[in-house]
């Protein structure tokens, strides 16, 4: 290390800090000049006073530290250049230390620690954070111990799935209240956009291109839900391939259309094949989507009975269309307050507690698409089931195979209309059951 900014070579420098017998009191001291050349009553500065001065500038100086490899100064000590200062500073404010950390929290719980920490959270207070986890839902912020903040969006509403995403450096700004991620919301498209994944040739890490595709699809989705539509559409194109996830469809903004497509042709070449969980959740409010062309199995999860599709509250929707239902421990098609709607042709080849389930919410179907029965499919609580004040309006045409089971159950004020149809309307070898206020018609 090499001497900075002191004495070097005078007679009488020392290399070590000699002792700061300084007294400091409530007020500002200041020097002052003699009252005259020859007087002698002007401030009686010690060497204690000077270094302390070139104390704190070798502080700034040296406080960047190292470089990568641990070893080599950011600022080389060379002795005193006349720009070493102002490098220092300007080294300071270029790499960014002061303001940047890895996120060491949990998912939607973010923590960091910046050094120095902050005295306060103040309005203003801008830092870089490297999220840890992908952002799928209200969020917290915790900073150096202080106070846990929501983490918002940018008009100071709740952080929803597909904001901000595990890798992603993201700006956070403190409003006073909470802390923003700046410029959520993404891009305003001026013309529609396709993202692209793949499970074979794919990488999370990629732009999502044709030729460099995602490998999952709730990465697809995140990037449309990342959008701002502007009345344009957002596709995912999906590959044939098997995809052990559950995807969770994010919220969609301006007035676009958000669209999941896979094999249209082959549904069950294009294979979600959820490892925990439903196979397909609109779970964040806004979240209005198109699927179709694929095959969905779901598995039973923490707060999840584990369905196909799920929509688990108002303000949420899932058209569907050429999918193929697999088994699932659930229901096939689960409306909690949300609205289904049947677009195309399906095919059913696994089992399930009912393959409709409107609880509160709706599902519908104005069209007769054809509707494929595989193998032996039973539904332990009938075909389509209404509870709830739930409604269902579902029109279809058998185009093969039969199905065990209950034909419907309506009940605590659920409504089934079948358009005058009859009770033997839909697939099932027992009679169907209405009860509590239930409808069927």
């Amino acid at each position: 290390m090499v001497d900075i900014l002191g004495p070097a070579d005078a007679i009488g420098a020392v290399t070590t800090r000699p002792a700061d017998l300084r007294v400091f009191g409530a007020d500002d001291t200041w020097i002052a000049d003699c009252s005259s050349a020859t007087s002698e009553d002007g401030t009686d500065l010690t060497a204690a006073f000077f270094n302390g001065l070139l104390a704190n500038m070798r502080s700034v100086w040296r406080g960047n530290g190292s470089q990568l490899d641990g070893i080599t100064p950011v600022i080389a000590d060379t002795g005193s250049p006349d720009t070493g200062m102002l490098r220092a500073i300007q080294h300071l404010m270029q790499r960014g230390l002061t303001n940047y950390a890895a996120d060491i929290g949990a998912q939607n719980a973010v923590v960091v620690t910046v050094a120095p920490a902050p005295v306060e959270l103040r309005a203003g207070l801008q830092l870089r954070v490297k999220l840890a986890y992908d952002i799928t839902g209200p969020s917290t912020i915790t900073v150096n111990g202080f106070p846990v903040k929501s983490l918002t969006r940018a008009d100071g509403s709740p952080t929803v799935n597909g904001d901000a995403f595990k890798g992603q450096i993201a700006v956070v700004e403190f409003d006073g209240t909470a802390f923003q991620i700046v410029g959520t919301g993404g891009r305003v498209l001026s013309a529609p956009r396709t993202y692209y994944v793949s499970a074979v040739s794919g990488n999370d890490a990629n732009p999502g291109s044709l030729t460099a595709p995602f490998r999952t699809i709730q990465r697809g989705v995140n990037e449309v839900g990342r959008l701002q539509l502007n009345g344009y559409t957002g596709t995912v194109l999906v590959a044939d391939g098997t995809y052990p996830e559950s995807v969770n469809l994010p919220s969609v903004s301006q007035n676009g259309a958000a669209v999941l497509i896979g094999n249209e042709t082959s549904f069950s070449n294009c294979f979600i094949n959820s490892p925990a969980g439903s196979a397909i959740i609109a779970a964040s409010p806004g979240a209005n989507w198109t699927v179709g062309g694929f095959k969905l199995i779901g598995r039973a999860a923490p707060g999840d009975a584990g369905n196909a599709l799920w929509v688990p509250a108002s303000g949420r929707s899932i058209g569907y269309r050429n999918i193929e239902f697999g088994y699932c421990p659930g229901v096939h098609i689960n409306s909690t307050g949300g609205e289904v709607v049947k677009l195309g042709p399906i095919a059913i080849s696994g089992s399930s507690g009912a393959h409709v389930f409107a609880n509160g919410g709706s599902m519908g179907s104005g069209v007769a698409y054809g509707v494929t029965l595989i193998g032996s499919i039973n539904f332990t609580s009938g075909f389509v089931v209404a509870i709830n004040g739930g409604r269902t309006s579902y029109i279809y045409t058998l185009v093969s195979g039969a199905a065990t089971g209950p034909r419907y159950l309506a009940a605590m004020n659920g409504v089934i209309s079948v358009l005058g149809a009859g009770e033997s309307y839909y697939p099932g070898d027992t009679a169907g059951s209405k009860n509590t206020g239930g409808q069927y018609a």
